[in-house]
């Protein structure tokens, strides 16, 4: 897997597709690093968006021209994550410890706080047509693909804490509301 570095603002970027990875290498003039860059991780800052997992599939459906009912009987079929077509697979493997772990819903929030340098305005905000419906019957069966990565953004015991700038705030993947905080404060 290709990660991306930029020295200049001393950031680390898993890439994870599907989350804006060249939109933030286009913006931050990153360069790719083709191994896991442990060697720098003390001076640099890591950073790991993450996506809804069905807006995520969705996503990368439409990136490789197929439906969602063919991918997924495909994904259904493979025997783990690890056979998944890249765009497909899981992104609870890239969730270890890292320095900010930002939902696409932030991501131009991550951006302004830190003053980077402007993100493509398509990547920034969420489009209109966006979250993309959900085809009749695969929420489900989704869930099922994606049981790791529902567990960890916020479905589970295991949630990760996305970033945000206060740091008191949880936040899960599908948003900051009031659902989101009484779901925290009952786990």
């Amino acid at each position: 897997m290709t990660n991306y570095v930029s020295s200049r603002h001393s950031l680390i970027l898993y890439a994870n597709d599907r989350c804006a990875t060249e939109s933030i290498c286009n913006s931050l003039q990153m360069k790719p690093v083709p191994e896991e860059p442990s060697f720098m991780a003390g001076e640099f800052r890591t950073l790991l968006v993450v996506r809804d997992p069905i807006q995520r599939f969705l996503s990368a459906c439409a990136s490789v021209n197929s439906t969602p009912e063919n991918a997924l009987s495909l994904l259904e079929s493979a025997k783990g994550a690890g056979e998944y077509p890249k765009p497909f697979r899981s992104q609870a493997p890239l969730i270890r410890r890292r320095d900010y772990v930002v939902g696409m819903p932030w991501l131009s929030e991550f951006w302004n706080h830190f003053k980077l340098p402007t993100l493509k305005k398509e990547n920034a905000l969420q489009p209109a047509h966006r979250p993309r419906p959900v085809p009749e019957g695969l929420e489900g069966r989704l869930r099922a693909v994606y049981s790791r990565d529902f567990d960890l953004l916020g479905m589970g015991e295991k949630k990760v804490r996305l970033w945000s700038p206060d740091q008191e705030e949880f936040r899960f993947i599908w948003g900051d509301c009031s659902e989101c905080r009484a779901k925290h404060k009952s786990s």
